[in-house]
This record gives C-alpha cells, sequence and structure tokens, in this order.
C-alpha cells in the first residue's frame, strides 16, 4: 500500500517535533548532549528526504537543491561534533538557506497555507545571521527566534492537518522547473569561501588585536580555522580573541564568549600537546572562571602538570601563575626561587622571580631580578619593562625607569611579552609621577592608539587633561 502524502506530511511533523525536543535536550544535558545531538540528526534527514518527496510536484530541481544543502548542513554538524570538520563554519547557516528554500517552495504550492511559506523564510534569515559572528553577537539570542517559531508553527500545521491532498495531486500533474534560480543558487554555493591562506589570516587577525579590533580579529581568526582546522596557532589566537570579547561583553554573552574561548584554547592543545602558551591561557580560564561555566582548580593544575613534564621552567611558571591568580604571592616567589636555584644561567627564570617578587611589592629584591636577567643577556627586552614598570610603582629610579621603558619601545614584543600600549602607559606614569603632565599625556595618547579600549589609559587621561 502506497503512503499518501498527507501521511507523509504528518510523518514529517512527527519527525520535526522528536528533532525539536532532542534539540532542546541537548542544550539542557550536558551528559546525553551527544546522543540527543544525533537523535536530532537522524530525524531531520528523516524530514529533509520526506520533504523532498512532498515539494517535488512544487519544483523538483528546487527540492532536490534544498535537501541537498540540508544534508551538507547535518555532515557538517555531524563532523563537527567530532572534531574533524574541513572548515569552521556554523551549521546553522545551511539550515538558513533551506529554510528559504522551503519557505519559497511552500509559498509557490497550492497544498499549503502560504503564511507558512512565509514564517519558514523569515526563519531562515535569522538562522542566516550565522554567517556573521559580529552579527550573530549583537543580536544573540534573539536571532534564533525566528527560526525556532518558524520551524515550530509548520511543525505544529504538519501534525494537525498535514497538507491538502487533492490539490497536491494536481500540482504533482503539472510540475513546473526553475533551471536558473536553481542554477544561480548552485553557483553560490560553489563559490571558494576562502581568499588567503590561514597563516595570511593569522597574520591580519593578530594585527587587529593588538590594536583592539576584536571583530576584525575573531573575523579573521576565524577564516583562518575554516581555511586550515588543523592549525593550533589559529585555535589559540582565536581563543584569545573571543576571551578579550567576554571582558568586554555582559555577562551572559560574556560566559558564551568565554566558554568558545576555552573550546579553542583546548582544541589547540588538543592538535598540539606542546603549545605551553595554550595551556597557560586554560589554565588562567580555569582559575578565574566561574564553575558554572567550567572553572576548576583541579584542571588547572592538571594543565600545570603538563606543561612540567615538557619543560621544567615552564612547569615552575606555570604553578606561579596558578598561585599569583590565587593571591598566594609567597608560594609564587617559592616556585620561582626554585626555578632559579636550578637555572641560575636563565634570564627568563631570573625575571619570573623578579615578576613574582613585584607581586609582593618587594621592590629590592625584584629590581635586583631584573637586573640580573640583563647581566646574563642584555638583549633579554621584557626585563626592561618591569624595569619601567617597577619605577612607577615603587616611585623611584625614575632616570632608569624611563631609560629602560624607551629603550623596550624601540622593540617589536613577541606575543607573549608585555604589548607597547604598556609600555606607553608605564612611560606616562613615570612621566605623571614627576609632574611632566603634558609628555604624560602624549605617552597615554599613544598608549590609546595601540589600546583604545584600555580603561587603565583612559582614566589616566582623565588625570592629566
Amino acid at each position: 500500500m502506497t503512503m499518501g502524502p498527507r501521511l507523509k506530511a504528518r510523518i514529517a511533523g512527527v519527525f520535526y517535533l522528536i528533532t525539536f525536543v532532542a534539540g532542546v535536550f541537548a542544550l539542557m544535558s550536558a551528559n546525553g548532549r551527544f546522543a540527543a545531538n544525533l537523535i536530532a540528526t537522524a530525524c531531520y534527514v528523516a524530514v529533509t528526504l520526506l520533504f523532498y518527496d512532498l515539494f517535488k510536484p512544487v519544483n523538483r530541481s528546487l527540492s532536490l537543491l534544498a535537501a541537498l544543502v540540508s544534508l551538507v548542513g547535518l555532515v557538517m554538524g555531524l563532523l563537527t561534533m567530532f572534531h574533524v570538520a574541513p572548515f569552521h563554519i556554523n551549521n546553522l547557516v545551511f539550515f538558513g538557506f533551506y529554510c528559504l528554500l522551503i519557505g519559497y517552495l511552500i509559498l509557490k504550492s497550492t497544498f499549503l497555507p502560504r503564511i507558512l511559506g512565509v514564517f519558514m523564510a523569515i526563519g531562515g534569515l535569522g538562522w542566516l545571521t550565522f554567517l556573521s559572528s559580529s552579527l550573530e553577537k549583537s543580536l544573540s539570542p534573539y536571532n534564533m527566534a525566528p527560526g525556532i517559531i518558524g520551524e515550530g508553527i509548520l511543525t505544529i500545521w504538519l501534525l494537525a492537518v498535514g497538507l491538502n491532498e487533492q490539490r497536491w495531486k494536481e500540482q504533482a500533474s503539472a510540475p513546473k522547473l526553475m533551471r536558473h534560480l536553481t542554477a544561480a543558487l548552485l553557483i553560490l554555493f560553489a563559490i571558494p569561501a576562502f581568499a588567503a591562506n590561514d597563516a595570511e589570516l593569522i597574520t591580519a587577525g593578530r594585527a587587529a588585536l593588538s590594536h583592539g579590533e576584536l571583530d576584525r580579529a575573531i573575523a579573521q581568526f576565524e577564516k583562518a580555522v575554516t581555511v586550515n582546522p588543523n592549525n593550533s596557532e589559529g585555535h589559540y589566537y582565536l581563543g584569545m580573541a573571543y576571551g578579550r570579547q567576554a571582558q568586554k561583553a555582559g555577562i551572559f554573552r560574556g560566559m558564551s564568549e568565554i566558554g568558545k574561548a576555552k573550546a579553542e584554547w583546548l582544541r589547540a592543545v588538543e592538535l598540539n600537546p606542546n603549545y605551553v602558551d595554550a595551556r597557560l591561557a586554560l589554565i588562567d580560564f580555569y582559575i578565574v572562571a566561574p564553575a558554572i561555566v567550567g572553572g576548576s582548580e583541579d584542571k588547572a593544575i592538571e594543565q600545570a602538570v603538563e606543561i612540567r613534564k615538557r619543560d621544567a621552567l615552564d612547569g615552575h611558571r606555570a604553578y606561579a601563575r596558578i598561585y599569583t591568580r590565587q593571591k598566594k604571592f609567597d608560594l609564587a616567589v617559592k616556585e620561582m626561587v626554585e626555578a632559579v636555584r636550578e637555572q641560575p644561567k636563565s634570564a627568563k627564570a631570573h625575571y619570573l622571580l623578579g615578576n613574582a617578587l613585584l607581586n609582593q611589592e618587594d621592590w629590592k629584591g625584584s629590581l635586583h631580578e631584573y637586573e640580573m636577567a640583563l647581566s646574563l643577556d642584555a638583549a633579554y627586552m621584557p626585563a626592561y619593562f618591569r624595569i619601567g614598570q617597577h619605577a612607577a610603582r615603587s616611585e623611584s629610579n625614575y632616570v632608569r625607569g624611563e631609560e629602560a621603558i624607551r629603550k623596550y619601545l624601540e622593540y617589536k614584543p613577541a606575543d607573549d611579552e608585555p604589548p607597547l600600549a604598556n609600555a606607553w602607559y608605564w612611560l606616562g606614569m613615570i612621566q605623571e609621577k614627576q609632574g611632566k603632565k603634558a609628555e604624560a599625556r602624549q605617552s597615554y595618547l599613544n598608549g590609546q592608539k595601540l589600546a583604545p579600549d584600555s580603561k587603565d589609559i583612559g582614566e589616566a587621561l582623565k588625570r592629566v587633561s
């Protein structure tokens, strides 16, 4: 016995409903998320295949295109779940195009109310906001409402009414094709999404990040991990950009952004277990973040243990970082004293001990370690920055501090070294403390050009203006 179109429509409604229920469960339950996502995917496959059959009488080619778009989105979702996606794009974008196509097919059909097509098209536009990370963030979570409402109303109609079977049969007897529209949409999907390689995109993203252009930086890094999803550096910097964005955002959006940052750092470590900077970023996250979003001192220590396995000095640095975040400055100093004992000829070890002592406001001890670092390696530039910072904080040795900080300003810092914006800030502090307000103001302005969102520089400018 052949299944009629009305029964097919109602079965599609059942699978649609299960998709919704499983999706909600996946969002609310961490333990069953994986299984729920698999169920939702399987049910949406069924919806897609049933819709293809139901909308063939309207336009066979367009119905096939819609089905292909949906199936690609579902495959991308599965690949993302298993962290093997060939490129980084939110699979909701595919469902945005799918909803637009289904909405158009409903509008052109004679067996479903056209208002359902309008709702689906509006829903599709909502899902398409996920094409742009900046647009998605600015509209979240409201941009999800059109899709949920549009697909939800269609689900209810299919369950309650199905479709007009007589009109479906009439339309099936006189199919119409839209070859031009189909060809145009196929070309749209075939256009290459990438114009630069991942290294170029990361370089552009880092430049934007250093100037505080977070949306641009995120866009570049997202493209980089799309071009090469196995580039650990791209994932690390994308996490850094998300982290900076979280600091600027409100509490709810901030929680979302920091969660995305954590995911990127974990991916970076998964791809390159020796990526110390990514592990240090995870330490900061686990120590600072509340437990509700994944903060955990135990997990921070796990990262420190892994770092120590790979490098003794970085291991001491990792534990000192944890103690510093916990305000246990004496333990941080003890950790770095041990590092210097193990590597007395290491400029970096003395520098890190100096930082631990500076946090305790041990002016004499910290300055001694910075000078010791330079005596071992005169080209170890971060020590010059700290000598300038030390002068401003301790309100002493201004001449030596200004000389050191100006030397640092002639240098291009690495990513794990103090940024030049901070150097301009501390130079301004040295000048301000000596009553040189005009010079201090200019230094602060120079810093603000590099870090427009810096609250410390903004407050300093108010003091000297």
